[in-house]
């Protein structure tokens, strides 16, 4: 895809990404799986590879919503929810533009069919039943 830049490596170093050089980051169910210092990693360096005013978009499991089946997943090590996600946040001098509690369930996995419809139609929606995904966009100030 034109202006797409795809890169494996190890995510928590982000090595080959020159410094102040990226518009966004985006990570979806990811810092959950990772340790503390491991985290600490990854955030201080989005910090160093976004351009003054990039954006990190996170979607993660909100424990505060989910707390009884957030380690059902036995590869799930750090807790985050609405309240502790700002701290590492600004730790990392990363300030919070939006944060949605609760965007989308914790697992897309259920009885109902996949359907783009019907995906569009939750995220429109108000009502928000098993929603437990916070969704977050911090920003490089």
């Amino acid at each position: 895809m034109p202006g797409v830049d795809l890169r494996i490596e190890d995510a928590t170093a982000l090595a080959s990404v020159p410094n102040e050089s990226i518009d966004l980051v985006f990570a979806s169910n990811f810092l959950e799986h990772l340790e503390g210092d491991q985290i600490d990693s990854l955030l201080g360096r989005c910090f160093e590879v976004l351009k003054p005013g990039g954006r990190l978009i996170l979607i993660q499991p909100n424990h505060r919503l989910c707390a009884e089946t957030y380690f059902d997943d036995p590869t799930h090590r750090t807790i985050f929810d609405d309240a502790n996600i700002r701290e590492w946040l600004a730790r990392h001098r990363l300030k919070i533009r939006k944060l949605v509690p609760g965007l989308l369930p914790f697992s897309m996995k259920g009885r109902l069919p996949k359907s783009e419809l019907l995906t569009w139609l939750y995220l429109i929606s108000p009502w928000k039943p098993l929603a437990a995904q916070m969704y977050i966009v911090a920003e490089k100030a």
